[in-house]
């Protein structure tokens, strides 16, 4: 069921049970006023023939003594006391009519209930009219009768009916202007909600620039500003899953081609080894290249395991001396850095920082090996405390400087500046991909600045440890 239908439904409901309440009580508590100011005037009514009757009877005793005159009968006779609108009838003390204008259907019920100790009221209905009928007892020369009144109320019960019609008219005018007006707030108080449906539904197919026009304030306003915000943080991050989607459609592009590459050579050279009779200097050719490409492969896949397993581990950050650590890099590169004849220049204070050596030697391996690719002769490292708190270390190469352009991606997975040159090396664009996500471990990130032909600067900071060197 629909907001707008509910809405409508539970304040018609409401409206509608609030009449009907209201009118039971003002009907009820009136008509209540009424009978009892019915019966009121019943009894005074009952009591006033009751003391006509007994002045009568008393002045037809005095006179009887006086004239010694028989017992006139007349006196109880019913005529000569009813009033406009009043039934009356007198009996003796065994109940037997003397004398009364009431139908003959007068029930034996009230009559049976007369005692000479109380007064009874009840409602009846006589001839099909509803009357207040009252009786009671009085004596009379030691002689005992009961006295019954009937006043008629048609008058009161037709005034509730009347009432009860007024509300009737009332009721179904309320409750047909209640309707119209229900349907006109509920359409207006599920506007906003019937555009933040359409808006919504748009966003489900596509539509993510999407928004609420809504000027209004209050709870409408405020979830239209809050679903606004989340159209543009949906849109944001649908954004961000396409660029990743992207990337790693480039990702699978590029790895494709670098195992196409090598391994179409390896499948060529092996098969002219194994189908032709080549010399030994040939058949050496053929076995280097394919060692050459084998390593380029074990290269790829050492990396491509290193990537895959920081994204699901957690590491430990030692504290370390940074000499330490930097000596013993620099050790493990003699043999390539007297090879290559390069010169690398170390400029370290000492200082306890902390960091996972093997990721953190692999990082500066990696930028050392970029420096070495890039054909730089002198690499420069500079370690220092930068603010007490942040050890900040920085590689400098001569190099041939990677293009302006370029450093905004030179950390993504498989990019290379300068492919050829990086397929001679056994590149495979990841190392400094791999870097980044080993600094991002030390929570830290990569500063890259460079000059094409003049060198490259890459910078990183580490936490100090606090501990003595």
């Amino acid at each position: 069921m629909k907001l707008f239908v509910k809405i409508f439904l539970c304040s018609i409901a409401i409206l509608s049970l609030f009449l009907s309440l209201s009118a039971y009580v003002l009907i009820s508590s009136s008509f209540e006023s009424f009978m009892d100011r019915e019966i009121d005037q019943a009894k005074n009514q009952y009591t006033y023939i009751k003391y006509n009757i007994q002045s009568k009877l008393l002045m037809n005793n005095n006179k009887k003594q006086l004239n010694k005159n028989e017992y006139d009968l007349s006196i109880l006779d019913v005529s000569r006391y009813a009033m406009e609108g009043n039934q009356i009838a007198i009996l003796n003390e065994d109940k037997k009519t003397i004398s009364s204008n009431l139908p003959n259907n007068l029930s034996t019920d009230i009559v049976n209930k007369i005692s000479e100790e109380s007064l009874i009221c009840k409602v009846e209905e006589l001839d099909g009219s509803e009357v207040i009928m009252v009786g009671g007892s009085f004596e009379d020369d030691g002689r005992l009768f009961y006295l019954i009144t009937a006043t008629n109320i048609s008058g009161v019960l037709s005034q509730k009916r009347e009432m009860e019609s007024n509300f009737n008219l009332i009721y179904f005018t309320a409750i047909s202007a209640g309707m119209i007006i229900m349907m006109i707030l509920s359409t207006i108080i599920t506007r906003p909600i019937k555009g933040l449906i359409k808006s919504t539904s748009r966003i489900a197919n596509g539509f993510y620039n999407d928004r609420i026009e809504y000027s209004g304030k209050g709870e409408f306003g405020e979830l239209a500003e809050s679903f606004n915000k989340m159209a543009e943080a949906v849109e944001e991050k649908v954004i961000e899953l396409e660029d990743i989607a992207e990337k790693r459609e480039d990702f699978v592009t590029n790895f494709a081609h670098e195992l196409k590459t090598p391994l179409t050579s390896v499948i060529g050279y092996a098969d002219m080894i194994f189908q032709r009779d080549l010399s030994r200097e040939e058949t050496k050719n053929a076995a280097r290249y394919i060692l050459e490409e084998g390593l380029r492969l074990e290269a790829l896949s050492f990396k491509l395991m290193d990537l895959t397993v920081l994204n699901k581990q957690s590491f430990i950050l030692e504290q370390l001396s940074s000499k330490e650590v930097f000596q013993n890099i620099v050790d493990t590169l003699q043999p390539i850095l007297k090879e290559k004849q390069i010169d690398i220049n170390l400029e370290i204070e000492e200082e306890f920082i902390d960091i996972e050596f093997d990721l953190f030697k692999m990082l500066i391996l990696n930028l050392i090996d970029n420096s070495i690719k890039a054909e730089a002769k002198v690499i420069k490292i500079i370690g220092n405390n930068s603010d007490n708190e942040k050890y900040r270390i920085s590689v400098i190469d001569d190099g041939r400087g990677i293009p302006k352009e370029e450093i905004s991606r030179i950390t993504e997975a498989f990019y290379m500046v300068d492919k050829s040159r990086s397929r001679a090396h056994h590149g495979v664009g990841l190392g400094l991909a791999l870097c980044e996500k080993i600094a991002r471990i030390h929570k830290s990130k990569l500063s890259i600045s460079s000059e094409e032909n003049k060198g490259t600067t890459i910078t990183i900071e580490v936490q100090v440890s606090g501990g003595n060197p």
